[in-house]
């Protein structure tokens, strides 16, 4: 009956995380609510092969909804792919190297490492020890999450090897525009590239050289996956420091080089009804996370003209169950921005 299919629809979308962003079981019964209760219980026991179950079902959803969504009508045909390949990047590397502090080169260093010496840019994606399945599922979820559809735009930042740019395409038909600050993934995105996809790749440091040279309110989605934590949270302040001196909230807005300056020019390329979504924050025990570092409005301040004056709505969301995490993991959080004027 209609209970039983409600009762089976959640917990599909428990598993795929979709309940977290209050996209399905909202005001359900206790039933239904019992079921997604169980399901963030048993987040502790999930295998890969049981992420990798979750990921099939969710695409095969999409496949489903896909052929209903057809082209989004401001891109169409050769357009498209001009969307995307008509912007210019800026000079090849732009502000890379251009670093003041040992982090930052150790940062560089580190992706580095991974990219050419361990060869992740072959798997699926430059992280800790490869990636796994949680970057396919993290790209599934997200673009579900925000309905991403055939000829939208896509800004990737952080883009490394490509592979959430071809997932975009492959999964949803969207295009995407990546930035890297590694040169060898930038070339390695851009050889596999699949022929005519709307792609491009830029090879740039974008705490460095910034994101003016895009246009404004250009994207359906602007994205970060892990990368904004690796900037700076305050003009001089990576890590928490008890006597450091903080940026005040109404401030926070104009400095340069930190995550809150490239999360607001990531803000600015998306149009209306756009979203910025900016993932794993508070990720290697919170270390570089701006709630522990400043505070726990850092996000809300950093926006804070948008939301007063409703151009915009901000979440922070757990990815406890966004991204079926372990609970033993780094309790991270994705900052979710839509545009609404």
């Amino acid at each position: 009956g209609v209970a039983e299919a409600m009762q089976r629809c959640c917990a599909i979308a428990t598993a795929c995380g979709l309940s977290a962003l209050g996209l399905v079981c909202a005001g359900g019964d206790e039933a239904v609510q019992q079921i997604v209760a169980d399901g963030t219980e048993r987040l502790r026991e999930l295998t890969s092969e049981d992420r990798a179950a979750f990921l099939a079902q969710l695409l095969s959803s999409v496949r489903v909804r896909r052929p209903a969504v057809g082209k989004q009508p401001h891109v169409a045909g050769s357009e498209e792919v001009g969307a995307i390949e008509g912007i210019a990047c800026p000079s090849h590397g732009a502000g890379v190297g251009d670093w003041s502090t040992d982090i930052e080169r150790h940062h560089y260093g580190r992706h580095h490492h991974w990219a050419t010496d361990m060869g992740f840019c072959h798997s699926t994606g430059l992280w800790t020890s490869g990636c796994g399945v949680m970057c396919p599922l993290r790209a599934a979820v997200v673009g579900s999450a925000v309905s991403l559809a055939p000829g939208q735009r896509v800004l990737d930042i952080g883009s490394a090897c490509g592979h959430f740019a071809r997932w975009f395409f492959e999964w949803f038909g969207a295009g995407t525009l990546g930035v890297d600050f590694l040169e060898e993934a930038v070339a390695f995105a851009s050889s596999s590239r699949p022929s005519g996809a709307p792609m491009k790749f830029c090879w740039l440091d974008i705490a460095a050289g910034g994101l003016t040279w895009l246009p404004e309110r250009h994207f359906d989605l602007a994205t970060a996956i892990s990368v904004l934590h690796y900037l700076r949270t305050d003009e001089d302040l990576w890590e928490w420091a008890p006597n450091a001196t903080r940026t005040t909230c109404a401030a926070l807005a104009s400095t340069s080089r930190t995550q809150c300056r490239v999360a607001r020019e990531m803000f600015r390329t998306v149009r209306v009804g756009g979203r910025v979504w900016i993932s794993h924050n508070g990720s290697y025990k919170g270390k570089w996370d701006p709630r522990k570092v400043w505070g726990r409005g850092y996000w809300r301040c950093c926006f804070r003209e948008e939301l007063t004056s409703m151009e915009a709505d901000l979440q922070e969301v757990s990815e406890l169950e966004l991204f079926l995490h372990s609970p033993d993991w780094d309790p991270s959080y994705s900052v979710i921005v839509r545009r609404l004027a």
